[in-house]
């Protein structure tokens, strides 16, 4: 009878560790330190069509995947049942502390040679049916650089990850406010990027402002719509890069209209060598079709020295 016992204890010991391999090394010290909030989102490498017929029993929520990866949202009812589940391979979940990380200017790219269609190039390129995408900390939207020539908002959409109410919530997300360019035109949207540094801004007046402020300074793409994201910097329980590039595609893919999209923040989480699985979630979504570029800044920490690798 205690060998039997004793054989089963051994079964039980080994399950319980092949579990604790699928999950990062940061979800592991919060399963074991309790620290988890009651409701969070975590990256699912695994046979996502089996988990879709799943989620329901599993008491999670597919959020949305891309190839071999999802956005899931659990509990700490139900993440046991997810590491559990034979399907999953391996479960991501960390805290994003971005960082601005966007401190050059333009001037050195050769900009105009592109907007003039310079050979070899054989026409010119303004931005014209093009969507811009901004992840960052906001955008003024009174500016007039991001306004056209009658006044009515360049801007198509804004998702302020920071905000609870005053509009509607965007879906699958499920976090934050999403303003419409005919919110911002009929002056009721109430995102402020001041309230994070301007920013955003910035950035979006060197990706895409018009100049028509001064008549003197235009972005790299004057003409181009733009699609916001305002990440909220103290969300530790969403994947918010990949979410504000999943919510940014599928805008552009609903109009119809090819994407690139400038992130010039970032952190010093993750693997940094494409490898975790928000790195490879957004990367899924790049290559899920054509016309999907994204853009990072090479960040402000050039001289800090340090380098690790493990799968964390």
């Amino acid at each position: 009878m205690k060998k039997v016992i004793f054989i089963v204890l051994i079964v039980v010991l080994q399950v319980t560790m092949f579990s604790q391999n699928k999950c990062n090394t940061f979800l592991k010290a919060q399963l074991t330190d309790k620290t988890l909030p009651a409701q969070f989102d975590v990256l699912v490498d695994g046979n996502i069509p089996q988990l879709l017929k799943d989620q329901k029993q599993l008491g999670v929520q597919v959020n949305y995947y891309a190839g071999n990866i999802a956005s899931v949202r659990t509990s700490l009812n139900s993440i046991s049942n997810l590491i559990a589940h034979k399907y999953v391979k391996f479960i991501e979940y960390r805290p994003s502390k971005p960082q601005l990380m966007n401190d050059t200017a333009m001037v050195r790219n050769r900009i105009n040679p592109v907007k003039q269609g310079m050979a070899p190039l054989t026409q010119a390129y303004d931005g014209s049916g093009i969507i811009m995408g901004i992840i960052d900390t906001g955008i003024d939207f009174n500016h007039p650089d991001f306004k056209d020539g009658s006044g009515n908002t360049r801007i198509q959409f804004i998702w302020d990850q920071n905000q609870s109410s005053g509009s509607t919530i965007p879906m699958p997300y499920n976090y934050g406010i999403e303003w419409t360019a005919a919110q911002i035109n009929a002056s009721v949207c109430t995102h402020n990027d001041n309230a994070n540094y301007g920013h955003g801004t910035h950035v979006s007046g060197t990706a895409a402002g018009n100049g028509l402020a001064t008549g003197k300074f235009e972005g790299v793409a004057p003409k181009a719509e733009l699609i916001v994201v305002a990440l909220n910097f103290n969300n530790s329980t969403n994947p918010i890069y990949a979410d504000a590039l999943s919510y940014i595609f599928a805008k552009a893919t609903a109009a119809g209209k090819p994407c690139v999209v400038n992130a010039s923040v970032g952190d010093y989480y993750g693997s940094h060598d494409a490898t975790d699985l928000q790195a490879q979630l957004m990367n899924n979504l790049i290559t899920a079709q054509n016309g999907r570029v994204l853009v990072a800044a090479a960040g402000n920490a050039g001289n800090v020295k340090f380098h690790t690798k493990q799968r964390s």
